[in-house]
C-alpha cells in the first residue's frame, strides 16, 4: 500500500459473492503482526506502531492543530 509504509501491516482480501451469487463485494481487512491487532484504517496503519515513533506524533497533533 502506497499510502502507509508500515512493514509490520498485512493486508487481507475477501471477495464475497452477493445475492444468488450475482456481484461480488471485495473486504480489505488490515492487520498488524508485530502488536496482534485489526488496523481500523489501512491507511493510518497501526496505532501503536505510531506511537513508538514520537516523530509521528508530532506530525499528527501538528495536522489536528491545521483545523
Amino acid at each position: 500500500m502506497q499510502a502507509n509504509s508500515d512493514p509490520d501491516m498485512v493486508l487481507t482480501l475477501t471477495i464475497e459473492s452477493g445475492l444468488l451469487g450475482l456481484g461480488r463485494k471485495l473486504v480489505v481487512e488490515a492487520h498488524c503482526i508485530k502488536h496482534h491487532v485489526s488496523i481500523e484504517n489501512p491507511y493510518v496503519g497501526c496505532p501503536e506502531c505510531a506511537a513508538e515513533r514520537p516523530g509521528l506524533d508530532l506530525f499528527r497533533k501538528a495536522l489536528e492543530d491545521d483545523d
